[in-house]
């Protein structure tokens, strides 16, 4: 039956237009698209993970189910996307600092930026939130939100998001340098 139904090409056409993956061919995302979503979601945060490591943070095990690791020392929640969209932001989550992963084309123009939990939490009860409800539109209560990039970005410019070279351990050792950033550019990886 399924041949009859792709005879005529309408549907294989479809799903090659369909496909986001041909923008990442020849590039190391190239299979990320044939991914699960939980996959994705745990490549998101060994891509970050290795991407701090490869700075000189410390990265430890998560001590619970709140947050997904410890950088730092700093219970630290990771959302990472390659479309542009940011999914199952959380508020109530026992996390200390959250970090948002846009990977883009080229390499140079993608974003890593975080947020500290207070400043999160502002935000959130702000009535000009970026993040919108995830599931159940404005009127549920779930504690489920989403953004794109450029949400996250106009957030940045609120001071609100850093850098993720602004990031300061709680115990910074002598050798942690910090840089400051003047433009968009500068946020790259």
């Amino acid at each position: 039956m399924f041949d009859s139904i792709f005879a005529d090409g309408e549907l294989k056409q479809f799903l090659l237009s369909k496909n986001e993956n041909t923008k990442w061919i020849n590039t190391p995302f190239e299979k990320y698209s044939n991914l699960t979503t939980k996959t994705k979601g745990e490549f998101g945060e060994l891509f970050v993970k290795k991407c701090l490591s490869l700075k000189g943070h410390h990265i430890a095990k998560r001590k619970n189910s709140g947050h997904d690791c410890l950088v730092d020392n700093i219970k630290t929640e990771i959302k990472f996307s390659l479309d542009g969209v940011i999914n199952h932001v959380s508020l109530y989550k026992d996390w200390e600092r959250i970090i948002f992963c846009f990977i883009k084309q080229p390499e140079e123009d993608s974003l890593i930026i975080y947020m500290n939990k207070d400043d999160f939490t502002k935000h959130m009860s702000s009535g000009y939130s970026v993040f919108n409800r995830q599931q159940g539109g404005k009127n549920s209560n779930n504690d489920d939100y989403m953004c794109g990039e450029k949400d996250l970005i106009l957030l940045k410019s609120t001071g609100q998001a850093k850098c993720i070279t602004e990031w300061i351990a709680k115990n910074p050792s002598k050798e942690f340098i910090i840089t400051k950033r003047n433009t968009i550019e500068d946020y790259a990886i």
